[in-house]
């Protein structure tokens, strides 16, 4: 039986919107495999970031739990979701969320620093992935000097210099002309390969259906395969 890395139990969101509430999440239950690349679809507003954030801890649901490994975050204090995030979890959004002041070497490095990995250790593992996704002449480069399929591609090295069990992805190819989101997501799957890591993709992109393992639909609030 394969590792499951992630499991969503019953998990319920709801928001106030004026007088009315409305259920973002409803009775969403979810696994993902080790290795696995799963995608979710929906269309803008369907509630996929909301889903997203709540299986990486940045959210809480009103209703359900949220395993990563074999840890409910649920029962997590804020620093010990925080830690398991940090180990465990790494994210890539639509934009690329990159420090402007520090390279794309420091960019990539941070997660491990922060960390309390040593440095020369932390600069070592980003350099290599740099290098693994094909950035190794641009790793002084800080994001302004980079292309935006470039700016993605460091990204994505820093959401896997931790080694974690899951990349959540939210858009990841979502800013990109067709060319660089084709190959900033043949590069995720490589990776993924390559790796062992898990990548649930949040989406609306239907050409990346063919690239995935499994695929499921956010339709009012339910996940439907």
């Amino acid at each position: 039986m394969s590792e499951v890395v992630l499991r969503a139990q019953l998990v319920g969101k709801s928001f106030d919107s004026g007088p009315a509430q409305v259920d973002v999440l409803r009775n969403v239950n979810l696994e993902v495999a080790r290795g696995e690349r799963l995608a979710v679809l929906g269309r803008s507003g369907s509630g996929k970031s909301t889903l997203l954030h709540i299986l990486g801890g940045l959210d809480d649901p009103d209703v359900g739990e949220v395993w990563v490994g074999d840890k409910s975050l649920q029962t997590l204090s804020v620093a010990q979701r925080a830690r398991l995030r940090n180990r465990s979890l790494g994210f890539i959004y639509q934009f690329h969320h990159l420090l402007p002041e520090f390279s794309a070497l420091e960019n990539v490095a941070m997660p491990l620093l922060l960390a309390g990995t040593p440095r020369a250790e932390s600069f070592e593992r980003a350099e290599k992935l740099l290098s693994t996704v094909g950035l190794d002449k641009r790793v002084s480069h800080r994001p302004h000097a980079l292309s935006g399929g470039e700016r993605q591609r460091v990204a994505v090295a820093r959401a896997l210099v931790t080694n974690p069990l899951l990349v959540l992805a939210d858009e990841p190819t979502g800013n990109l002309d067709r060319q660089s989101a084709d190959e900033v997501f043949d590069l995720m799957c490589s990776l993924s390969d390559q790796f062992g890591t898990s990548f649930l993709i949040v989406t609306h992109d239907e050409s990346m259906l063919e690239r995935t393992h499994r695929a499921l639909r956010l339709v009012d609030g339910e996940l439907q395969s």
